[in-house]
C-alpha cells in the first residue's frame, strides 16, 4: 500500500510538472542543477540561456535507438530516460537512469559503442534541446571530452551504485571527475588474491567472478 501510494504521488508530481510552463528562470535553475553545465562559469551558462528549445516526448518515446544515433542533444528538465547498451551477445542492457539535470544525446560523441546506445522514456519528458555545434562549441571545447565523459556517464553511473547512493550530488560529481576506465579481457585477472589492490573498481560493463581456493 505504501509503494503504491509513492507510485501514485510521483505520477501525480510529473503530470503536473508536465502542465508547468518551462521559464527562463526553470531553464537557468535547470542550467545551475546540471552536473555538467553547473562547470560553466556564470556567463557561459547565461549564454546557453536562448539557445535552448523547450521539448516534450510521451512516456516510452525512444529518442534513439541502436541503429540510428541520436540527431539531438537533450537536457532533462523534468522526467526520465532509461540509457540501453547492447551486450555482446546483443542483448539490451540497461546502463543507467538519466534524470533532471542529465544530458543525453551526445553518447556516440564521447563514448562510441560498437554495439550502438538506446534511448527510452521511462516517463512523460520534458527537456531543452541543445544545437550539437552550440555544445560542441560551449561545453565540450571549454571542459574536454573527459570532463564531458565523467559528468554524463559516470554521474548517473554512480549515482544508482548502492554504495554511492546516498552521497551528495557534489560528491558524486566529484569522484566521478577522479575515475578512469580500466579494461580487463576475458579471463584477465582484475584482482588477485593474497596481493593488495590500489584501486577500489566498480563493474562498469562487463561481468566478472569471485574466485576463492579455486572456488568460484
Amino acid at each position: 500500500l505504501k509503494a503504491a501510494r509513492k507510485s501514485w504521488r510521483n505520477r501525480a508530481q510529473r503530470r503536473q510538472a508536465a502542465d508547468q510552463p518551462v521559464t527562463m528562470k526553470t531553464i537557468s535553475s535547470i542550467l545551475v542543477v546540471s552536473p555538467l553545465c553547473q562547470r560553466l562559469q556564470i556567463d557561459r551558462r547565461r549564454a546557453l540561456d536562448d539557445k535552448l528549445t523547450v521539448v516534450t516526448f510521451r512516456q516510452g518515446s525512444i529518442l534513439s535507438d541502436f541503429s540510428q544515433p541520436a540527431t539531438d542533444i537533450h537536457l532533462i528538465v523534468s522526467g526520465a530516460v532509461d540509457v540501453y547498451r547492447r551486450t555482446s551477445k546483443g542483448r539490451p542492457q540497461k546502463a543507467w537512469q538519466a534524470v533532471e539535470g542529465d544530458v543525453i544525446g551526445i553518447e556516440e560523441l564521447i563514448e562510441q559503442h560498437p554495439l550502438g546506445w538506446r534511448l527510452v522514456a521511462r516517463s512523460p519528458l520534458i527537456a531543452l534541446r541543445m544545437p550539437r555545434d552550440i555544445f560542441q562549441k560551449e561545453i565540450m571545447d571549454r571542459l574536454g571530452a573527459p570532463t564531458v565523459l565523467a559528468l554524463t556517464h559516470h554521474v548517473p553511473f554512480l549515482r544508482q551504485n548502492l554504495l554511492c547512493r546516498n552521497w551528495h550530488p557534489q560528491a558524486i560529481n566529484r569522484f566521478a571527475t577522479i575515475t578512469r576506465i580500466a579494461t580487463f579481457p576475458s579471463g584477465g585477472y582484475v584482482l588477485s588474491e593474497d596481493h593488495d589492490s590500489q584501486g577500489l573498481f566498480f563493474i562498469y560493463e562487463g561481468e566478472a567472478y569471485v574466485e576463492r581456493h579455486k572456488r568460484r
